[in-house]
């Protein structure tokens, strides 16, 4: 049979669905056929044209590798002709998937589309030489654009292909160098970004960062017009690539180029660029203190936003900033700005929406990397003292709740004492009559983290009134709020009763809540079904300490019934509720000597096992339809 009928007959059955119908198509009908002297060039194209037919309908390995052997071929023998045959070929391939919502299909077509390219540049520019031209130059061009299109679903699988296989490329004979001049030449756009942020990453991988000063300037110029500046939101994927560009950058790179840009985009479209201005802040590999400030007043108007999306990104943008700033002057004056915020510097907030959400920006300020005992306790005293004046005035309960939890984690990094102002607040709020049952557990939960190590001590005045709540949560059992207030004024109590033996005395109300097996006042099942996440580790967290430190205030019965609530959770819904309880039990177990705990645990993990009903919800579906 002549080559152009083999050929021809391999054109009309390639698209079969049989796998080995295709692996014998391409390796016993096509290889040979290419492999064979005559086999004319202008033949090339129309061949990696019918190849690309098999992008979208070969989903098996066996079948891409058969393509794979065939290109290699064809690219050994022809080179610069097939590698200008599988450009013409791809070309098209790869603008159509620019203005597409991108799936894991299309991004797999796209990693695969990149694979045959990456094949080509071996076989055909494995000598630097032949690293120039129009040719090389559309090759480049090509792979950038598969690489955007293939990375662009996020798909981790495709993205670890995507990678291997562009360093294997690179890591031929000064290939990476080559790249770098060539990426600098293209056409810059957004779409140069995901190829920009490979390069650097292997560089950065490599140890060769140095090959990309000569390139930095440029492709930081294109980061800022192409996609700081961009009128629309930039794809994820190309936020994600261009951390690796980011992560190069200086001082002054960041002062005189990037955060002009970034400003001033943030003046003109800030909706559509809040999202780029966070996986800034995120990707910047400098101190950001002395730019705080004046990076936050372009943030803090978007707190204020309609949309809840602009505003949820504003609140991660401030966090990501807050992690970048170690100065503690800066993040007090950072604190300070959206505090005046809240008071109505930028114009009075009206909504409760508002309020919370700048809140929130206040609260995510504590993720800052200040150090040094001196300068965490004056920072954190400042900024907790600025938050009260927002509990003694607000009466709408969701902010304050909100404001509760900003208080919170401040309240969490006092290591040596805490603000009398803080303490008189607590002693004062919580007694209030307008206080609702979750705005009392708010505060409980700020002094659970306030009052710790150093400075337990310090919460001896608030002891009577944690009991009193004991004693009303005693009273209100089958209430869930009101359990949830009893168990965090507990661990308050427990944590006190562990280091200051004085208070035991005043304790007696307490431990016969806890000893109460009648009411089971904190492990009822109602509360366990109902309680909210955080009070069930909460319980997680009392059942553990009580167990280890007060053994001696637990009868047998009382034991079991704070047992059979650990084994409980360790099979509750919530993951995070069971990695506490698995991490709580794990403690026990290698506590006890005698093995009593863990045979108590096994018992109660039997009894649960034996009563818990479990449901297929197929079937239950199914047989509810049959029955109607």
């Amino acid at each position: 049979m002549a080559l152009a009928d083999q050929v021809r007959n391999v054109a009309l059955h390639i698209t079969t669905s049989s796998v080995n119908e295709r692996t014998h198509l391409l390796l016993n009908c096509l290889k040979p056929c290419v492999e064979n002297e005559l086999f004319p060039e202008n033949f090339i194209k129309p061949v990696c044209k019918l190849l690309t037919l098999t992008l979208y309908r070969y989903s098996d390995r066996k079948s891409q590798l058969a393509v794979e052997v065939v290109l290699s071929l064809i690219a050994r023998r022809f080179k610069v002709t097939s590698a200008r045959a599988v450009v013409s070929a791809l070309t098209d391939l790869s603008l159509s998937q620019l203005n597409i919502v991108h799936t894991q299909g299309s991004c797999k077509v796209a990693c695969r589309g990149l694979v045959w390219t990456c094949l080509v540049t071996a076989e055909v520019f494995s000598d630097r030489e032949a690293r120039t031209g129009d040719v090389w130059n559309k090759m480049v061009e090509l792979q950038c654009l598969l690489v955007y299109s293939a990375l662009a679903s996020l798909n981790k699988a495709v993205s670890k292909t995507v990678f291997r296989r562009m360093y294997s490329v690179l890591k031929m004979d000064d290939m990476i160098g080559c790249y770098l001049a060539t990426v600098s030449t293209l056409e810059p756009s957004s779409t140069l970004i995901p190829m920009i942020g490979l390069l650097t990453k292997y560089c950065i991988d490599t140890n060769t960062t140095q090959l990309m000063d000569s390139y930095k300037t440029q492709f930081v110029d294109v980061y800022t017009k192409f996609v700081l500046a961009s009128k629309t939101k930039n794809h994820i994927v190309v936020l994600e690539m261009a951390s690796y560009l980011l992560k190069l950058l200086s001082r002054d790179d960041f002062s005189t180029v990037v955060q002009p840009a970034a400003q001033k985009a943030m003046l003109r479209n800030s909706d559509n660029v809040i999202q780029t201005f966070a996986y800034l802040m995120k990707s910047v590999a400098i101190d950001l203190s002395q730019f705080s400030v004046d990076l936050v007043q372009v943030i803090t108007p978007l707190l204020q936003s309609k949309e809840n999306e602009t505003a949820d990104i504003a609140i991660v943008a401030i966090g990501n900033l807050s992690e970048q700033c170690s100065d503690a002057n800066c993040v007090e004056q950072l604190a300070k700005h959206i505090t005046d915020t809240l008071t109505g510097s930028q114009g009075k907030l009206t909504l409760a929406v508002q309020k919370i959400n700048v809140l929130k920006g206040l609260e995510v300020v504590s993720s800052n990397t200040v150090c040094g005992t001196s300068s965490v306790n004056t920072l954190y005293t400042n900024v907790c003292v600025s938050i009260l004046p927002t509990l003694s005035q607000e009466v709408h309960e969701a902010t304050l709740i909100q404001a509760l939890s900003t208080l919170q984690h401040w309240c969490s990094k006092f290591t040596t004492t805490v603000p009398p102002p803080l303490v008189d607040c607590f002693k004062k709020n919580i007694l209030l009559k307008n206080a609702t049952s979750a705005v009392r557990a708010g505060y409980y939960t700020c002094m659970l983290s306030a009052f710790k190590g150093n400075t337990l001590t310090q919460a001896r005045p608030l002891v009577s009134t944690l009991v009193k709540t004991v004693e009303k949560t005693a009273l209100n059992s089958s209430q869930v709020s009101a359990v949830v207030e009893g168990i965090i004024a507990s661990c308050l109590l427990l944590k006190l009763s562990t280091s200051d033996l004085d208070i035991e005395g005043k304790l007696g109300a307490f431990w016969a809540a806890v000893q109460d097996c009648d009411k089971q006042v904190f492990t009822s099942e109602k509360f366990l079904l109902n309680a909210p996440v955080s009070a069930l580790q909460h319980l997680t967290w009392f059942c553990e300490t009580l167990i280890l430190t007060r053994p001696s205030q637990l009868t047998d019965k009382s034991m079991r019934m704070y047992n059979r609530s650990l084994v409980y959770l360790l099979c509750h819904r919530d993951w995070t509720v069971r990695s506490s309880a698995q991490s709580s039990v794990k403690k026990l177990l290698m506590s006890s000597d005698n093995y009593v705990i863990q045979k108590q645990l096994l018992l109660e993990l039997s009894t649960l096992l034996s009563t818990v009903q479990v449901y297929n919800t197929d079937s239950d579906v199914s047989s509810s339809s049959s029955s109607s």
